[in-house]
């Protein structure tokens, strides 16, 4: 058990810390929960305002070690990736051939996993939206 912090650092949980890298591993600790009867919460960069990733005494998945960027089309503006990509990943590909990713939070470290998890919002939000409206 490894003692985890939320963003704020105001609430901890003891919890079974993982760090997959692929969909295989992945998988592995969705069965390895099945079998403990445990339940998983995901998390990302640890960047939420609140603490959703707590979950003393059961799994953690911290999917960080997943941040590849699988495909960028700068026709389209669509982008592929990995949960653990941070949106300064995204923003250092995107803003080379002259796009932005329309909903924005106040820091570019959180990944992209955590903040459709939370379906963050941008200072923008009252014209565009939050970012769950704009994942395919």
């Amino acid at each position: 058990m490894q003692k985890i912090f939320g963003w704020s650092r105001a609430s901890s949980s003891y919890s079974k810390l993982f760090h997959p890298e692929t969909i295989l591993d992945l998988n592995n600790i969705i069965s390895l929960a099945r079998e403990n009867n445990s339940n998983i919460c995901m998390m990302g960069s640890g960047n939420s305002y609140g603490d959703e990733f707590q979950n003393d005494q059961n799994i953690v998945i911290n999917t960080t070690k997943m941040n590849k960027i699988i495909g960028w089309d700068s026709t389209s503006g669509i982008i592929e990736v990995e949960p653990g990509v941070t949106l300064t990943d995204i923003l250092k590909i995107c803003l080379l051939d002259s796009w932005i990713i329309p909903v924005v939070p106040g820091v570019r470290s959180p990944t992209i996993g955590g903040c459709i998890a939370n379906n963050i919002h941008g200072k923008n939000c009252y014209i565009d939206s939050n970012i769950g409206d704009w994942v395919l």
